[in-house]
């Protein structure tokens, strides 16, 4: 059902919304260290790093660093705004293509969730992801309800564009934008069939400059579609956990220890994992089936979005639930359909757990020690070798340039004796080691290498893996642990 909206009765529960959403944004947004993709993003933001960088991060992430100088704070404002941003987006989207109370109360979990929260202050693409698409699913539903083109086809223009630049996988929200507009009835249908064909292939021809990146980036992950059994089933479980984390945050089901070692100690959490599972149990199915009852054209390109790009981030290897916030934008109206009018004593109490639950699951995320998604204390790391790390020091790091990074935001005059492996052969220096000597070497040959021309060798290792050091030929002086993924020694010859 659809319901027009007034600018006087829109203003104070869509201001209250949003400073909400922003002041959980910015709450405790520079407590986290940067991690390992954070690192590297300061840095292309800052233009020294240029090669496969995404040019959203130079254009739109540079502002919160003039505004606030070197800090965490910097880094991740962008995404804060984004994130604060993407709640009047469905304020509006609810309360134009469903009725108000679906748009409050979407915007409600939106500003609250403890997905969202997270992905916000991240210095990462994940929170403009968020806004952009919410953005183009606002435009493409005015395009698919009005008679004649009007400025929405501008919006979803910019949307696509600017998205597709910031993710690669927008161009599929648009393709699905094109073929709902073909399956679903629609006033002057050819003419605004013809029109999005026009605006796909604008897009394309935009972006076509960064089609390069793109495709060397698929190119290297091993396994950009899942092969086999196994990769299908896993990504199959990275999308079930990911319906429990819009709920209830990622951090729940990235244990530091595994479920049984981790439940059995810690047996509040167990109940309060429980008691979050049958609420989970008990919402989503419910607002499916509430949903289900509405046959607008709206909701019907709502409902289709899930199924649709849930099965295509099972077939893609994804990392993260990061990468389902394309499922979360429309689940997120879906969800708000339980407390559509009428509401009950049950709906108000639901409501009202539901709330407890989210604001105890952000207490647990600010207070983990280390970062949920790698558990890695990349500041103390990088605060260790500013004060230890002498002239003529070497620094072996064994992950990519990621880890590099991020160590020299902390530590920024890092020695120029530093290794890590290599993204592009085209990007390491004469005297450095090829991707080769990385993939061939073993790790005590590395070390010993190194102690040829070095007094001492300084090993960081930020992948969960044990070490045997039965092959080196040096002394190890010194060891520090910084979380279970991050672990730095000290080799030097006796």
């Amino acid at each position: 059902m659809l319901k027009t909206s007034s600018f006087k009765s829109d203003c104070l529960p869509l201001l209250g919304l949003t400073l909400v959403a922003f002041a959980l944004r910015m709450l405790f947004i520079g407590h986290k260290c940067f991690w390992a993709d954070e690192g590297i993003t300061w840095f292309i933001t800052l233009r020294e790093v240029s090669i496969d960088a995404p040019a959203v991060y130079k254009y739109l992430f540079g502002w919160g660093i003039e505004l606030f100088g070197k800090s965490e704070l910097a880094g991740r404002f962008t995404s804060a705004m984004a994130g604060t941003l993407t709640v009047p987006v469905i304020y509006f989207t609810g309360r134009r293509f469903f009725n108000e109370r679906t748009g409050f109360i979407a915007a409600a979990i939106t500003a609250i969730s403890p997905y969202m929260i997270p992905i916000s202050q991240e210095m990462r693409i994940y929170g403009l992801l968020g806004f952009e698409l919410a953005a183009g699913l606002y435009c493409f539903l005015h395009i698919l309800e009005d008679e004649k083109p009007s400025w929405w086809w501008g919006g979803m223009l910019a949307a696509g564009v600017i998205g597709q630049y910031t993710h690669c996988f927008f161009i599929f929200v648009l393709f699905f934008f094109g073929v709902m507009l073909l399956i679903f009835p629609s006033v002057n249908k050819r003419r605004k069939v013809l029109l999005f064909i026009g605006l796909g292939l604008a897009v394309s021809l935009l972006y076509f400059p960064q089609l390069n990146y793109t495709v060397s980036l698929a190119g290297e992950r091993k396994h950009f579609f899942a092969e086999g059994f196994s990769y299908f089933a896993g990504n199959v479980y990275k999308a079930a956990r990911a319906y429990f984390c819009f709920l209830f945050g990622d951090y729940t089901t990235n244990l530091p220890e595994g479920f049984k070692v981790y439940f059995m100690g810690h047996y509040a959490r167990l109940a309060g994992y429980l008691a979050m599972t049958l609420l989970w149990v008990m919402i989503i199915p419910s607002a499916f089936y509430r949903f289900l009852k509405n046959r607008g054209n709206p909701a019907k390109v709502v409902l289709t979005m899930i199924p649709v790009f849930t099965v295509m981030f099972v077939i893609i290897d994804v990392s993260t639930a990061r990468h389902l916030i394309f499922i979360y934008i429309p689940l997120v109206f879906i969800i708000a359909s339980l407390w559509e009018s009428p509401l009950n004593r049950r709906k108000i109490a639901l409501a009202g757990v539901f709330v407890i639950f989210c604001a105890l699951s952000l207490v647990d995320y600010y207070k983990m020690p280390y970062f949920s998604f790698e558990r890695a204390d990349f500041r103390s790391a990088g605060h260790l070798l500013k004060e230890e790390v002498k002239g003529g020091d070497a620094v072996l790091i064994f992950r990519d340039r990621c880890a590099y990074y991020t160590l020299k935001f902390y530590y920024e005059n890092l020695p120029a004796d530093v290794y890590y492996r290599p993204h592009r052969t085209s990007e390491l220096p004469a005297d450095k080691m090829g991707l080769e000597w990385w993939n061939e070497t073993p790790f005590q040959e590395k070390v010993n290498t190194l102690l040829v021309n070095h007094q001492r060798v300084w090993l960081v290792e930020s992948e969960n893996k044990r070490w045997d050091e039965g092959g080196v030929k040096a002394l190890r002086a010194g060891k520090w642990d910084f979380g279970p993924e991050l672990r730095v020694r000290l080799y030097l010859i006796p």
